[in-house]
């Protein structure tokens, strides 16, 4: 019975992430996108320079250098991307349903249904490769809590790498993992005292030239002190907002008017306190099991998350959750698996469902976003 629910999430994530290259010319591309493409044609091995002066890794350079070797059509690019994001995501949402029994797997696909995955699935830049970076790593860290493999840890370790080698506004998710392990499985861990170095040894290596010219590099500038100071507290807190309509102008303008989707929009406004929900729920869930793991190394996530964004006065722009997005969905899934089901699924996927086929059906009616 389990098999077939994980053979129907599969399939709905398949039907569901197919709709995102449709019209895949109707894209943004600004002078970030423009940018990384001639640094991965160039063979650079950084990436961006980010607002406040810090250099970031070289991962998405990489990764378009290798497309870049198959074609230098944009509108390719794009499909290839977002097949690329769509696969890594899908499989990581299948793993977690295979290892979570609390997850009512085709409720997995509602992911697949959120306006603001459509777009960063399909844009060519480089933050956004956080979020199927970290869902693989959240699966694969599931997985080894319901049955601890070395090569699962040595994933997610490897996928934390290339998580560092993005952004670093994945140091407080990466530092969450890490206390977890050690608090979690520390016995394991000393256990096999010699391949846990063997394998951070590797890992610093291959972040080491990285990590070396941010620490010499010019330091980040401070925020400035017009921003709001607590803003940055609770904004990690609302992360729901990713499987809403909530910000939606933040792509497509004020002037965004949703018509007849109206209701559907509002409706989908209830992702914010269903994340809460499902993270209150997470908390009565059986302590050995991988659901509640998962929702606490989140937890933990979200509190360092908050500490960094409060500290920095970061806030506002819908990318600052990308490194987050799976701990959301995991609470959203928990909280729909909870529901009757043919409530659940109207809920997760209708109202979701006519808010993205209006976004996509208005941005290629009106020639892009702003």
């Amino acid at each position: 019975m389990r098999s077939r629910g994980l053979g129907l999430l599969a399939v709905l994530l398949a039907a569901f992430g197919a709709v995102s290259l449709l019209w895949p010319g109707d894209v943004s591309f600004l002078g970030d996108e423009a940018e990384l493409l001639r640094l991965a044609s160039g063979g650079a091995g950084h990436g961006l320079a980010g607002r406040r002066g810090v250099m970031y890794g070289g991962f998405a350079v990489w990764v378009y250098r290798a497309l870049l070797a198959l074609t230098h059509d944009l509108t390719a690019l794009v499909v290839l991307r977002s097949v690329l994001f769509l696969s890594a995501t899908g499989a990581a949402i299948v793993w977690l349903a295979a290892s979570c029994a609390s997850l009512y797997p085709p409720l997995g696909a509602c992911a697949f249904l959120s306006t603001y995955l459509w777009f960063y699935a399909r844009g060519l830049w480089d933050n956004t490769f956080l979020i199927p970076l970290s869902w693989l790593a959240v699966a694969a860290y599931a997985s080894f809590e319901k049955s601890p493999k070395p090569w699962k840890l040595a994933l997610a370790g490897a996928l934390g790498a290339a998580m560092l080698l993005t952004h670093l506004m994945c140091l407080p998710v990466l530092g969450a993992f890490a206390l977890h392990a050690a608090w979690r499985h520390g016995r394991w861990l000393k256990a096999r005292t010699a391949g846990v170095a063997g394998g951070l040894l590797v890992l610093a290596a291959v972040c080491a030239q990285y990590l070396a010219s941010v620490a010499s590099g010019p330091r980040p500038a401070p925020p400035p002190h017009a921003l709001s100071w607590w803003q940055g507290w609770v904004f990690p807190w609302l992360g729901g907002r990713v499987f809403s309509a909530w910000g939606l102008e933040y792509f497509f303008g004020g002037a965004w008017s949703w018509g007849k989707v109206q209701p559907a929009a509002w409706a989908t406004f209830a992702a914010v306190p269903l994340v809460w929900a499902g993270l209150a729920a997470s908390l009565r869930k059986p302590k050995d099991s991988p659901e509640f793991h998962v929702a606490l190394v989140g937890a933990i996530a979200l509190f360092f998350q908050s500490v960094l964004y409060g500290t920095m006065r970061l806030y506002g722009h819908p990318h600052y959750y990308d490194p987050l997005w799976p701990f959301y969905f995991h609470y959203l899934w928990l909280a729909l698996s909870a529901a009757p089901r043919a409530g659940a699924l109207a809920a997760g996927q209708l109202a979701p469902a006519a808010v993205l086929a209006a976004a996509i059906g208005g941005v290629h009616a009106f020639g892009g976003t702003r």
